[in-house]
């Protein structure tokens, strides 16, 4: 791992041949030779259901990343993993009043792929409408905006009810929902057209969309970011976007040749993709998918002991679960919503519980000495 990758930098420069096999996450990987052309076939069980990166709630894809630039963009530090902050369309930015307050500078030069520009006018209508239109998938999270202020044609001002720790974070493709959208567009042709069509600064633009099959992009020749070569980005003609639900049939369209990478393929199959040397499985940490999370109603039943909630922590077998339900290829990750290198990672500070059966038969009898009976659901999704 030479260097910390982005996400986008993937999307962009994506040249890892004819079949590969890649998971959801951001990466670091060795440097090939850059090779322009092609069109990058992807499928993922998860289709879109609209082109709005404001009101998309299906996680990040390859079309949010490749339609969409966001304010600011991250890199995955390869030592220690850590999630460091680089710029994207904000080129800088000044924390003010005790971190209530973030100005923003602009990049210049920047425009939407229906030939509008991007200006500071645009990157507050986006933020306006990320934290005020309902089916935002942000809007809660962006309520500690207390208003977004126009300095200049390239100054932005955001100010916080409060200082936030979180605030920047919501504003790079990790939480994907913040990109910034063309606001001519949108005006022009209305919320619809644009669910349908989409329209960002980012390296490709959207060319067809066939609901719950693919979505394809096409290389946006007016980009503002070069590439290694000096040349502007993006490396690629385009990419499609296929919808697999059978996860399986993708496989055997990516051992054909009829795709070039499954994301997040079923664990069962990795260990043969490892075998095959005609196929390269990339594993993309930090931000991690998670497909096994087991929780607690802790408003209602036995778990509304606070005990008893410890003792199934310690009662759990998760290296047991994970070779059984994930057939090894995952890891164990005792607090699942968090993970190393994401702010506020300090499992020092933290519990430890690692599987502990006595432990957990201690707890148990502290608000049922005679023992308890409860039941484990299953949801498949």
């Amino acid at each position: 791992m030479a260097r910390g990758m982005t996400r986008r930098e993937f999307v962009k420069s994506a040249t890892v041949g004819a079949s590969a096999l890649l998971g959801l996450g951001d990466i670091g990987h060795a440097a090939e030779p850059i090779r322009r052309g092609g069109i990058w076939r992807c499928a993922w069980h998860v289709t879109p259901p609209t082109l709005d990166v404001h009101r998309i709630n299906t996680g990040p894809t390859s079309i949010v990343g490749g339609m969409y630039d966001y304010l600011i963009d991250f890199r995955i530090n390869p030592k220690s993993l850590a999630i460091e902050l680089v710029p994207c369309l904000a080129t800088d930015w000044q924390v003010e009043k005790g971190g209530r307050r973030y100005v923003f500078t602009l990049r210049k030069g920047v425009r939407f792929h229906d030939g509008s520009t991007f200006d500071a006018t645009v990157a507050k209508w986006n933020l306006d409408r990320i934290r005020t239109d309902p089916k935002a998938y942000l809007k809660e999270q962006m309520g500690e905006v207390e208003s977004v202020n126009v300095l200049d044609e390239n100054t932005l001002a955001v100010n916080l009810k409060q200082p936030s720790g979180i605030f920047l974070y919501l504003l790079i493709p990790t939480y994907y929902a913040a990109g910034m959208v063309s606001k001519a567009f949108q005006e022009r042709h209305g919320d619809d057209e644009l669910a349908r069509k989409g329209c960002g600064t980012g390296p490709f633009r959207y060319k067809h969309w066939t609901v719950d099959h693919k979505v394809t992009l096409e290389r946006f020749p007016d980009y503002w970011q070069n590439g290694v070569d000096g040349k502007p980005l993006p490396y690629l003609d385009g990419l499609e976007e296929n919808f697999r639900p059978m996860v399986e049939k993708a496989m055997i369209e990516l051992r054909s040749g009829d795709l070039d990478t499954v994301i997040d393929p079923v664990e069962r199959e990795v260990p043969t993709v490892l075998r095959d040397a005609n196929l390269e499985y990339i594993k993309l940490p930090p931000s991690e998918w998670h497909k096994v999370t087991m929780g607690f109603n802790a408003r209602m039943g036995p778990f509304t002991s606070h005990a008893l909630r410890k003792a199934a922590c310690y009662a759990i077998d998760r290296e047991r679960i994970n070779n059984i339900l994930g057939f090894g290829v995952g890891r164990v990750q005792i607090y699942p919503m968090i993970t190393k290198g994401q702010p506020g990672w300090a499992p020092e500070e933290w519990p430890d519980y690692s599987y502990n059966p006595d432990k957990a038969a201690e707890l148990v009898k502290v608000d049922y000495p005679k023992g308890v009976t409860v039941e484990l659901f299953h949801i498949v999704r």
